[in-house]
C-alpha cells in the first residue's frame, strides 16, 4: 500500500485558499492581502488569524471570516478553483506500479470529493480514500499499517512526517505543495522532496 496524503500533495489548493480569502475578506470588509504574499504565508504555515495580525481591524469582522471560511471551503464554488499538482498522473502511475494507491484526507463531504477526483481524471488510479479529521488521523494510520503494511506515506503535512516517524513508516514528505521546502526545514524534517521528478524517480528505487 502507498498511503498519499490529498490536498497539497496531489491537488493543488492554493486557487482556492486565495479565492475562499478574496471573497470572505470583501463580504465582511477586511483588507485583501496581495495573493503571491497570501499564499507564501500560507505555505510557511502562518494562520488566517495571524495572516491579519499586523493590521488594525475589526475582531467580531475576523472571527465572522475565520468561521465562514471553513464552514465553505469545500463548497463546490471553491473547489472548481482546484487543479492537479504538476505531473500528478506520472507520479501516481509510477508508485502504482509499487504498491496499490491509497489516499488519506481531512475533507469532510466524501461524495464532492470523489466528484473532484472524478473531475480532474485521478479517480482510476485509486484504490480507497480514507477520511479522517486531525484528532483520528494517527489511529487511522495507526490501523491501515496494521492490516496491510504501508510501504511508504507521501505527504506535505509536518503533522503526518511526525506521525509517520513515529510509527516506523517511511515517508516522504513534499516540499512544494501547501507547504513550503523552507517550513519543513526549519522544522528539521530530512530528504524533503522539492519537485514532482523526484518523486517519480524515488518510485524506482522501490520494488514490489
Amino acid at each position: 500500500m502507498i498511503l498519499f496524503d490529498l490536498d497539497g500533495t496531489l491537488i493543488d489548493i492554493s486557487e482556492r485558499w486565495y479565492a475562499l480569502h478574496g471573497y470572505y475578506a470583501r463580504l465582511y470588509g477586511l483588507p485583501v492581502i496581495e495573493k503571491e504574499t497570501y499564499i507564501a504565508l500560507k505555505k510557511e504555515g502562518v494562520s488566517e488569524r495571524d495572516i491579519f495580525s499586523s493590521q488594525s481591524i475589526n475582531q467580531e469582522a475576523l472571527e465572522d471570516y475565520l468561521r465562514d471560511r471553513i464552514v465553505h471551503i469545500e463548497d463546490d464554488t471553491f473547489l472548481a478553483y482546484d487543479a492537479l499538482v504538476p505531473q500528478c498522473t506520472e507520479v501516481l502511475e509510477a508508485w502504482r506500479c509499487i504498491g496499490e494507491i491509497q489516499i488519506i484526507t481531512n475533507r469532510k463531504n466524501k461524495g464532492d470529493c470523489e466528484k473532484e477526483l472524478k473531475r480532474l481524471g485521478i479517480l482510476p488510479l485509486i484504490s480507497n480514500t480514507y477520511f479522517t479529521t486531525e484528532a483520528t488521523r494517527m489511529e487511522m494510520i495507526r490501523e491501515l499499517n496494521a492490516h496491510e503494511k504501508i510501504t511508504c506515506l507521501v505527504s506535505d503535512s509536518l503533522d503526518d512526517y511526525i506521525i509517520a516517524t513515529e510509527l516506523e513508516i517511511p515517508v516522504f514528505t513534499v516540499g512544494y505543495g501547501c507547504r513550503s521546502y523552507s517550513h519543513f526545514k526549519e522544522h528539521g524534517v530530512p530528504n524533503v522532496v522539492t519537485k514532482s521528478d523526484d518523486l517519480i524517480k524515488l518510485a524506482s528505487s522501490y520494488k514490489k
